[in-house]
């Protein structure tokens, strides 16, 4: 009896010490399990959150006070043109303050920024990738390098500054780690490729709803559907139950892009939105005469939705929709002193007289895929000067594809070498005349000068056979034969022998 006794003790208490380990082992396994399980919800939702951006608006240039209000977006690709973020708040003199937090793994990121104004792109709270806020860079595309080092959710923040004229900026990043593909933003309409670059599409099927009113307000009045999107209303309405005045319209169409770019353009009167894929691409929301507004596209291959909104206030109302391919043009064959060569890597881009996006006047513009002699740099290398064939001017080093940079003097800043003196001495072309890298028909061509043309003289050689003239800004050899002093018994030992 007593052995049952003691035995009965022994397997109780050995049960409840099992028990007792069992319940802690379920314990720890359930506490794993919630750390796991959050850790993993934690990365999603970071990972999730990658597109996730708020965006704050301030009233002013300096970020003063509370914004005046707030919006999320999936992306970073606000466009407002010449048009406010809201009724209400300004068109000019604002700032926007954009930011997210996003998982990053270790490795190598690209920033890349497009902007109408000044901005700055900050990491983790202190690590400025980009800064362009108290130099506005308008015409470039601005990137920027990181490396993360430690896996984990980062934050990002965007400061814009809208100072006057249109109002965008678009920003998006990657890893390096398999290479660079770049990121896809729009393009404006001073950067559309000329016409005869530009081959039509078709008609697109589009899907239309009809509003009463000039907010796209309620239950549409009409729905209906059209093959192209081209309509002249004159004074009147597009259907009797619609008004002459004060009515709005919506279009859907899908389109299967092919590889490449692509150009939108719009005519209206008055109002106009363009989206594609949900992306802004063209805003011109306001009362104005018949307009015509381009916007430069890379979308990709694939099916992709253009949405446009539409709204007549009084008088004419119209809107004609046209979708274009980009075809190649043709390189340009010029020669360079230096054997320096750009090559357009953007659509169009300005050439200014100046090495500045704000200060430089634009006073050309050229095609992508074209290539021009470089004849000169900025001391920092972000703009080259380049000759045109027509005119020597600037253009950012970020848009053009350039070769034999370090063979060419520095131009314009710390460094410059002095420009080339006129002699007080000019020559006239009796014909169409070679100007060349060299006094001798050995040397490059430059440019053909036109007959019947006045160059001023910097130099010569020995013999007084060749002139060094300045061209327009380009600085060449002509021969004496077709280039003739125009002064009448010259004094050479005024002009310098330069070869």
């Amino acid at each position: 009896m007593s052995w049952q006794i003691c035995h009965s003790i022994r397997f109780a208490t050995l049960r409840r010490s099992r028990m007792k380990r069992f319940f802690s082992l379920a314990v720890l396994l359930a506490v794993l399990s919630v750390v796991f399980f959050w850790g993993q919800t934690t990365t999603t939702e970071a990972q999730a959150s990658r597109s996730a951006w708020q965006a704050e608006f301030f009233d002013n240039r300096y970020f003063i006070g509370d914004p005046v209000f707030t919006e999320t977006r999936n992306a970073v690709n606000f466009n407002f043109g010449t048009q406010a973020p809201r009724d209400g708040f300004p068109s000019e003199n604002y700032t926007i303050r954009i930011s997210t937090d996003v998982h990053f793994d270790v490795g190598n990121y690209r920033f890349y920024m497009f902007s109408s104004d000044g901005a700055t792109v900050t990491f983790d709270f202190n690590r400025r990738v980009i800064d362009t806020f108290s130099e506005p860079r308008p015409d470039e595309l601005i990137t920027g390098e990181l490396q993360v080092t430690i896996p984990g959710v980062y934050h990002i923040q965007i400061d814009y500054r809208q100072n006057t004229g249109p109002s965008y900026i678009y920003f998006d990043y990657e890893s390096t780690a398999d290479g660079i593909s770049g990121p896809s933003f729009p393009t404006f309409s001073d950067q559309v490729p000329v016409d005869d670059r530009l081959e039509a599409v078709g008609n697109l099927f589009w899907t239309g709803q009809y509003y009463s009113n000039r907010d796209l307000a309620g239950a549409p009045t009409v729905i209906d559907s059209h093959i192209g999107l081209s309509f002249d209303w004159g004074f009147g309405s597009p259907y009797p139950s619609i008004p002459v005045d004060n009515f709005s319209a919506r279009w859907n169409a899908a389109y299967a892009f092919g590889d490449g770019e692509y150009v939108v353009r719009v005519r209206v009167d008055d109002g106009v939105r363009v989206y594609l894929d949900g992306d802004l691409i063209i805003n011109e929301w306001r009362e104005t005469s018949a307009q015509t507004y381009n916007a430069l596209i890379r979308p990709g291959e694939g099916i992709r939705t253009f949405t446009v909104e539409y709204f007549e206030a009084t008088a004419v109302a119209l809107i004609d929709f046209q979708l274009f391919r980009v075809t190649e043009a043709p390189p340009v064959a010029v020669g360079s002193p230096y054997n320096a060569f750009a090559t357009v890597i953007a659509s169009r881009l300005n050439v200014r007289n100046a090495p500045d996006a704000v200060s430089g006047a634009v006073i050309q513009r050229v095609n992508g895929g074209e290539t021009y002699a470089v004849v000169g740099k900025r001391a920092d290398e972000r703009w080259v000067q380049i000759n045109t064939g027509t005119i020597t001017g600037w253009v950012s080093a970020g848009w053009v594809d350039v070769t034999n940079l370090d063979n060419v003097p520095v131009t314009s800043g710390e460094g410059a070498v002095e420009a080339p003196q006129d002699t007080g001495f000019t020559v006239f072309t009796r014909t169409e005349v070679n100007l060349r890298t060299g006094p001798s028909t050995s040397f490059e061509r430059i440019v053909i000068i036109p007959q019947n043309v006045t160059a001023n003289i910097i130099g010569r050689n020995e013999r007084a056979t060749w002139w060094q003239v300045n061209y327009n800004g380009t600085v060449g050899w002509v021969s004496a034969t077709f280039a003739v002093i125009e002064q009448d018994a010259p004094d050479l030992n005024r002009i310098p022998i330069t070869n």
